[in-house]
C-alpha cells in the first residue's frame, strides 16, 4: 500500500482527528482568554503540538497581573451607591474659589460637568456623605455625570 492509498483510505479519520485537536486547542484557548478561532486552526494544522503550545502559553490574566506594578488594593468598598440612588440626592459642590453652591439636582450637576464647571477633582457633598469628597471618589457619580450609563 502506498502513502497515497493510505491517506485516501483514512481521509475521514485524519479529518476527524484534525477537527478534534483543533476543537481542543480552541477550548483551551478560550479558557485562557486567547482567540479560539486562531488556536482552532493551529490545533487542526499541527495536531497535539498545537494543543500543547496553547496549554503552555501564558494566559491573558497572568499577563495583566504581571503588567500591574502599583500597590496592592487592601480595602475595597463594600457598597457603592447606585446611580439611581445618587440621582435622588440634592448635591452641593465647591467652586474653584471654594464658594459653596447648592443644593442642586443631579441633572444640574451633570450640566455643570458638560460645561466643564465641575470636574473629577471637584469636591461634592450630599446628606449620605460624611464629608466632602471628590467626584472621582464616587465612580458611579462620575460615570453618570459623563453620561456613560
Amino acid at each position: 500500500m502506498t502513502y497515497h492509498d493510505f491517506v485516501m483510505n483514512n481521509l475521514e479519520t485524519l479529518l476527524l482527528f484534525s477537527v478534534l485537536t483543533g476543537g481542543l486547542a480552541a477550548f483551551v484557548a478560550k479558557r485562557k482568554e486567547k482567540d479560539p478561532l486562531f488556536w482552532f486552526f493551529i490545533g487542526a494544522l499541527f495536531g497535539m503540538i498545537g494543543v500543547f503550545i496553547v496549554l503552555f502559553f501564558p494566559s491573558a490574566k497572568k499577563e495583566q497581573k504581571l503588567a500591574y506594578a502599583g500597590p496592592e488594593v487592601t480595602e475595597i468598598p463594600q457598597s457603592m451607591p447606585s446611580l439611581s440612588t445618587l440621582i435622588s440626592y440634592e448635591w452641593y459642590y465647591l467652586e474653584a474659589d471654594e464658594t459653596q453652591v447648592g443644593p442642586v439636582r443631579f441633572f444640574e450637576l451633570q450640566e455643570k460637568w458638560h460645561d466643564k464647571e465641575v470636574h473629577k477633582d471637584t469636591l461634592v457633598w450630599n446628606s449620605s456623605l460624611s464629608d466632602w469628597t471628590t467626584i472621582s471618589a464616587l465612580p458611579n457619580l462620575e460615570t453618570g455625570l459623563a453620561g456613560k450609563q
